[in-house]
């Protein structure tokens, strides 16, 4: 039965793996293309640095989706919940300078780019999920 299972669990991850690289997202798949293309430490931190903007370019498009699609009383919640999260952002971003400039070597300048765009990018994906909510009414 253990025979068994090992290549059923074997091929689960495979697929899960599989998977997770189908549904990449186009801003993810260029910044990695861009690594690659230039993999230097200036290279990566030009694509991270792009591709922070092109999240945070998608999360205020879906923003003005959402004010398009929400009753004013939630719109209302919504923007206070964004104004805090901008004041998390940056307080995060202020962290994440204190604990990065410690580190040596240039390899942590494009380790703390990459976790600064993923708050970006997390949210971006936040108010994308929201919309889909929205058109579930």
């Amino acid at each position: 039965m253990k025979l068994f299972l090992l290549p059923v669990l074997i091929l689960m991850v495979a697929f899960s793996l599989a998977y997770a690289q189908e549904k990449k997202d186009p801003i993810e798949v260029r910044m990695a293309a861009a690594m690659d293309e230039n993999p230097s430490t200036v290279g990566m931190l030009d694509a991270i640095e792009v591709a922070k903007r092109q999240w945070d370019e998608r999360m205020n498009e879906d923003y003005a989706k959402l004010k398009n699609q929400m009753t004013p009383d939630e719109w209302s919640a919504f923007v206070k919940a964004q104004k805090a999260w901008i004041a998390y952002r940056d307080v995060q971003i202020d962290s994440l300078g204190k604990t990065y400039s410690k580190m040596e070597g240039t390899m942590w300048l494009p380790a703390r780019a990459h976790a600064e765009m993923d708050l970006t990018k997390e949210r971006s994906q936040f108010l994308q999920k929201t919309l889909e909510l929205l058109t579930e009414r």
